[in-house]
């Protein structure tokens, strides 16, 4: 039987905060998550259910196809991002900060757990799911122009660029001094 549940926050509380409240509400086995502005084509969830079935590794991720994808300054931060996460935390991913994942629901609830307040904790969910031993398996998935909702991403974003470097060395600090006492969760 399909049944779906709608969960809303009373104020916005982020994305990060998003993916727990829908995680903690579900009841499947496996929950994916995928971004609302439609970039990521709901009907392309298939391909991530069927590699984790077959592959059993912990967490699958829809790396962005470069077909028909838009090639503008936002495309090139993102490229440049991925590249330093990489370099940062030893990963070899495609996309590290693809929002389209899919994972159990007990280990998608423990990636989701964090340490520091980050103001875009959606761009670590990769990184923070390896930095608890979890294996990742990436699955090429068409990207289209953004549907809905706006980028955050205009014109030269230095706010952004600083805002982003500062939740690098947060992350970074995790991974390297291992655990440290919980802080608040939310979103900055």
């Amino acid at each position: 039987m399909d049944r779906k549940l709608a969960v809303h926050h009373q104020v916005n509380q982020g994305i990060a905060a998003g993916w727990r409240t829908g995680v903690a509400n579900s009841k499947g086995k496996y929950v994916c998550l995928i971004d609302a502005d439609l970039q990521y084509l709901p009907e392309e969830v298939w391909r991530l259910y069927r590699e984790i079935e077959s592959s059993r590794v912990d967490m699958v991720q829809g790396f962005r196809s470069t077909i028909e994808r838009l090639r503008d300054s936002r495309y090139l931060y993102s490229k440049a991002l991925n590249v330093l996460l990489n370099v940062t935390f030893g990963m070899r991913l495609r996309d590290n900060k693809s929002g389209f994942v899919i994972a159990r629901r007990e280990t998608l609830a423990d990636i989701l757990k964090h340490r520091f307040r980050y103001h875009y904790f959606n761009t670590f969910i990769a990184v923070a799911a390896s930095s608890k031993g979890y294996s990742i398996k990436e699955v090429e998935t068409l990207f289209k122009n953004r549907n809905l909702g706006t980028s955050y991403i205009q014109g030269f974003p230095l706010k952004l660029i600083a805002r982003v470097l500062t939740d690098i060395v947060k992350a970074f600090q995790i991974k390297r001094l291992g655990s440290l006492p919980a802080a608040d969760m939310t979103a900055a």
